[in-house]
């Protein structure tokens, strides 16, 4: 304790804060400034200051204040010491509620703190996180501090950002967490006149969107980012706090993170463009500033749409040539927001899909390819922008190292470029722009021709800026790494010899090598495809490792053994390899020892090239030195015999398919802790082979490992392991419906089915946060600036569903409709409704026509499938029901095979007026249009098909009157006229059979017709040569014509042939008018019967008389023989 003037208060407060400042600029150790800060705290008396009673040190004059402490916090966060800062917040603030008093420490002095107490608090912790950090426990603080609070606000005051952020925080960012736990030590504001209103300014709701907005990038368990954002923007406005340019380029990065959180959906709309653009015309928010543009082009960065930054570019450098007003909004352009424009020409990696086939995978990775030469292009013409803007307009734009190694990061220099890597390194020398090793690196990379890389490899040694700089930082792996990016390069072109030079250069230079060095060259060999030599190099170097060096001689015949000894290219190729390892073998004393990666990695170039030999060798070699396989050298050991099993090669049986599954099951079953991809693809394996149950048990491993990392927080399942367990899903679906096991399948759909539920159940603490009304308590109105981000912010959801997903219950439908069960696969299809609605036109956003058009040709084979098995199970009326449900869902007519299946099973049970009226349902005009195959029309190929399939089960009468129909509408041809001579001429190119059939009586009935009128001609029936006939010149319908004329008509129509035309028939006039008059004397028979039938029907009293009648003899006849 201080012992001097009797303890009296003799001294200000803002002494202790100078010393601390002082001593914070010293080299003063943690432990000294929390003495000098205890020596101000500790010795207190109760003292009477502005009414209240509270402990004041006893020699100063009045209580310490906000600038001490933050002045304090300030120290610590200089000497990395964020938690202390917390605790030290913690110590001297109250916690406004009483009943959470006693969960706190009682601060021996109380301290007030005011805004940038706050500010400076949460800056210290957004400068504390980091990637690497270690993850904590989510807290549930909505469940922890619910029962403690006041009670909730009425409906006229909104609730204060604590409770809103709580109820909405699931964090795994322990930051995070603390800036909970200190807005609810801040407590709520009970003076409306704004006294204690320090804490609502710009400033600290800035340095609470960094650090929201850095915990969202750094963070997949720091969940509902765009809400927490939303909530914290809702409350400046509740605070009347007008936000200021640094606030709005915040809320510029935010929305450029809530970009595609809609869960299912893929939204176009730039929400941070439209929100910069809001900036510019809005009176009550700041003009944009050159951040604000930065930000909102990395938000273009991000949606992969270069040339909406590139608009953003030339509208800032347009803004500096318009008319100067009172009011200058001009921005200028600087190299910042070049790089950050020149980054949004980067294209991100393709991600493959489990709905995406293996031809779409190469021509989307041709497309990359095409992109990234045409983006080159358009960094190179930025790259003289920027050069000219900066000599000719005085902009702040000349290029830096960051500004090339983006351009040659980005790009792909073909041959046809004329602006090569090393060209633009030799002017990153000529301007005096550093370079480091990402420049070269890069450059390397950005290369296609193998004389460039050798050249760029020679510049990096000449270079003596870069070596220098390579000396003064004590970083002698930057060279290695630009020269393991040669290696790598050569090594994946294959070309040896440069190989050779790279690595004799290497050596020649003193450039020394690392463990990449050395996988570089085991990948080398790798590549050409000699798994003995790669297995004698391995065991040669680990000899060299291990201190057991072999004589060389039988290692070198091995070798030249299997290098080839053949003449010609493939020759050359072997000796080039073999030059090459010997180099590698002179050269071992240079490399460093091989560890277990090593090893590994050349267990999977062997097990690459299916040489499971010399891969078990390498793996025995690695053992017998004492060294345990790596989990990833086990799990690629599983992986290939997988592979094998689902693609085995072509002299291979099905007895070794099924081994190498059962291998691969054995060595899966035993990793700890496998990544999901690789247990899929064991999976897969399984599958494909017929064990189902092996596959069903790898299935659930893979969701409980899921499950485990998610309830643990430890490890949050990234979207990239999300996707590969929907891939193995849908791999594993798609299997059964390819041999059309429905057991296996319905047992998948359950535990995928299952899996969803358990992990959607832990996607929220609580459930009520999706459905707190705290963000929509702020009623506004069209000045409402936050709007756009405010929509986002409406739904919630997963942006990864590893539940069914439309391939999946298609795949289900199919191995139902493969195994013949029609109620499987008929309730299945009910499933698929909410996605076919979405493809309705009604229904789209903002989506394009081809993109949906596209989702909804994905989804229409399930149809096909589920009406050709109600098709074989003769189920009409539920074929019926599957097409009228399928034309609601989607407004679009359904697939013309799913409608001809339905007809044939019409026809076949003799529902002949249901055919038509199907028919009438599936070409209405308010119907979608639907595409169909070879250039047919969808509804003459419905037509065609109902004609014939009515014709096939007999049903003539219904062929015709659907026929009829057809050409009524125009779908059908029907070429039926009168020649000048006065003959009819009835043409039956282009019709099959049944079309034929039909169209043949229709023109008897119209020939009947004419007959009246005009009196007996011949008809001319035009069936063609057989010239498109299966048999080239063997026609069909002559002869079929020839059958029907003369079995179906009576008396019999006979036919002509027509001199000079082996494709027309004739049949006279005479026997048509035989035909007719036969016709007019059957109906004259049928209407004598029907008179009969008619004169025979009596009044009621004679009716019950003639039934009394029957029944009185039929009484006689029992009576009688009974007496008998």
């Amino acid at each position: 304790s201080i012992a001097f003037a009797n303890d009296h208060p003799i001294l200000k407060p803002r002494i202790f804060g100078e010393a601390l400042d002082g001593l914070c600029q010293t080299q003063a150790n943690v432990a000294k400034l929390k003495s000098v800060w205890n020596l101000m705290t500790t010795t207190t008396s109760t003292a009477a200051t502005n009414g209240t009673r509270q402990k004041v040190p006893s020699f100063l004059e009045s209580p310490p204040t906000a600038y001490e402490l933050n002045v304090l916090l300030k120290s610590l966060a200089s000497r990395g010491k964020s938690r202390a800062c917390v605790d030290v917040f913690k110590q001297h603030v109250d916690h406004p509620h009483p009943t959470l008093r006693s969960n706190y420490t009682s601060p021996s002095i109380h301290i007030r703190p005011d805004a940038y107490t706050i500010s400076t608090l949460f800056t210290i912790l957004t400068d504390s996180i980091s990637s690497d950090q270690k993850l904590c426990d989510p807290v549930a603080f909505s469940n922890t501090i619910e029962d403690a609070l006041i009670s909730p606000a009425s409906s006229t005051t909104a609730a204060p950002l604590h409770d809103k952020l709580a109820s909405l925080t699931f964090s795994t960012c322990w930051q995070w967490n603390s800036v909970i736990e200190i807005l609810g030590l801040l407590g709520k504001e009970d003076d409306k006149s704004g006294a204690r209103r320090t804490h609502h300014n710009n400033h600290v709701y800035s340095s609470l969107l960094k650090l929201q907005v850095k915990a969202q990038e750094l963070f997949v368990g720091h969940r509902n980012g765009p809400q927490l954002t939303m909530a914290i923007l809702d409350d400046m406005m509740q605070n009347d706090v007008i936000p200021d340019v640094v606030t709005c380029t915040l809320a510029i990065k935010a929305m450029s993170q809530a970009g595609n959180e809609k869960e299912g959906t893929t939204t176009t709309k730039n929400l941070a463009v439209d929100f910069l653009k809001k900036m510019k015309t809005h009176p009550k928010l700041p003009s944009p500033n050159q951040y604000s543009y930065s930000a909102a082009i990395m938000a273009c960065a991000k949606l992969n749409d270069h040339q909406t930054a590139l608009d953003l570019l030339e509208e800032m450098r347009q803004s500096c040539f318009a008319p100067k007003s009172g009011d200058d909004s001009s921005v200028q352009p600087n190299t910042w927001v070049y790089n950050t424009a020149l980054l949004a020409l980067d294209e991100k990696p393709i991600h493959s899909r489990a709905l995406w086939p293996s031809r779409e995978i190469k021509r989307m990775k041709r497309n990359r390819q095409s992109q990234k030469r045409h983006a080159t292009e358009i960094g190179l013409s930025l790259l003289d922008q920027m050069k000219s803007d900066h000599t000719q307009l005085g902009f702040d734009t000349f290029p830096d190292t960051v500004t090339y190694n983006t351009i040659l990061s980005v790009g792909s220099f073909s041959h046809q470029t004329t602006t090569t890597p090393l060209k633009l390194i030799h002017e990153m020398k000529f301007n005096g722009i550093a370079r480091d090793a990402f420049t070269y690196r890069t450059a390397v990379m950005a290369s296609t021709d193998v004389r460039d890389v050798q050249a760029i490899l020679q510049e990096t040694l000449d270079d003596e800026d870069f070596l220098g700089m390579v000396r003064r930082r004590k970083e002698e792996g930057d060279l290695t790494a630009v020269f393991n990016a040669g290696l790598f390069f050569f090594s994946t072109s294959g070309d040896f010899l440069r190989l050779q030079k790279t690595l004799a250069l290497m050596v020649e230079r003193e450039v020394q090598s690392d463990d990449e060095t050395v996988t570089a060259l085991i990948k080398a060999v790798g590549k050409s495809g000699q798994a003995v030599l790669l297995k004698n190099l391995v065991v040669f170097l680990g000899d060299k490792s291990e201190g057991k060096e072999k004589s060389s001689r039988g290692f070198s015949a091995t070798s030249k053994e299997h290098s080839g000894n053949s003449g010609g290219e493939e020759g050359d190729i072997g000796d080039a390899v073999l030059q090459f390892v010997r180099l590698v073998k002179e050269n071992a004393e240079y490399l460093p020892p091989l560890n277990e990666s090593h090893y590994s990695q050349a267990i999977e170039v062997c097990l690459g090239l299916r040489d499971f030999t010399n891969a078990r060798s390498i793996l025995s070699q690695m053992r017998s030195y004492g060294r345990r396989p790596t989990a990833r050298c086990m799990e690629s050991f599983a992986t290939a015999y997988a592979k094998s099993a689902i693609n085995p090669p072509q002299k291979s049986t099905s007895e070794n398919a099924a081994s190498w599954a059962d291998n691969a099951y054995k060595i899966a079953m035993a990793l700890v802790s496998p990544q999901p991809s690789s247990v899929g693809t064991v999976a897969r394996a399984c599958a494909v082979t017929g064990r189902w149950k092996q596959a069903r048990t790898l299935l659930k491993m893979i969701h409980g490992r899921v499950l485990s990392s998610r309830n643990n927080y430890a490890g949050i399942s990234s979207e990239k392991e999300l996707e590969s367990v929907r891939r193995t899903q849908s791999l594993l679906l798609g299997e059964c419906s390819r041999q059309g096991n429905l057991k296996a399948a319905l047992f998948y759909t359950n535990d995928i089915q299952d899996f969803a539920s358990k992990y959607s159940s832990n996607e929220q603490v609580d459930q009520r946060i999706g459905s707190w009304s705290g963000l929509t308590e702020i009623h506004l109105d069209e000045d409402d600036i936050f709007v756009d981000l405010r929509k986002v912010t409406e739904v919630t959801g997963s942006r990864t569903s590893v539940g069914m997903h439309p391939q999946d219950w298609m795949s289900l439908i199919q191995a139902a409709s493969k195994a013949g069960d029609w109620m499987v696969s008929f309730n299945a299809l009910q499933f698929l409704r909410p996605y076919v609605k979405r493809t309705k036109a009604t229904s789209r956003s903002n989506e394009t026509d081809t993109t949906i058009d596209q989702r909804y040709e994905q989804l229409t084979p399930a149809l096909t499938a589920v009406v050709r098995c109600l098709e074989s199970h003769s189920q009409q009326a539920w074929a019926i029901r599957s097409i009228e449900d399928w034309i609601e869902w989607s407004g679009r007519k359904p697939r013309a095979e799913a409608v001809l299946s339905a007809i044939r099973v019409l026809s076949s049970t003799g529902y002949g007026d249901e055919v038509k009226r199907l028919l009438d349902e599936c070409v209405r005009e308010d119907l979608g249009f639907c595409f169909t195959k070879k250039g047919v029309g969808y509804e003459e190929m419905l037509y065609i098909g109902a004609v014939t399939s009515l014709h096939n089960n007999g049903l003539y009468d219904e062929a015709d009157e659907v026929f009829m129909a057809g050409v009524s509408a125009g779908y059908l041809p029907f070429y039926f006229s009168a020649e000048e001579n006065g003959d009819n001429v009835l043409d039956l190119h282009g019709l099959n059979v049944a079309l034929a059939h039909s169209a043949v009586r229709v023109a008897m009935r119209q020939h009947a017709a004419a007959f009246e009128e005009n009196g007996s001609t011949d008809m001319m029936i035009i069936t063609g040569r057989g010239r498109n006939s299966a048999f080239r010149l063997r026609p069909i319908l002559r002869p079929e014509v020839q059958r029907m004329l003369l079995e179906e008509f009576y008396p019999p129509l006979n036919t002509l042939s027509v001199p000079g035309n082996i494709g027309a028939l004739k049949v006279l006039g005479h026997d048509i008018d035989a035909w007719q008059n036969y016709q007019q004397e059957q109906k004259g028979a049928r209407m004598l019967e029907l008179a009969d039938l008619l004169r025979n029907l009596s009044c009621q009293d004679r009716l019950k008389k003639s039934i009394a009648l029957s029944v009185k003899a039929i009484e006689n006849d029992d009576t009688q023989n009974s007496k008998g």
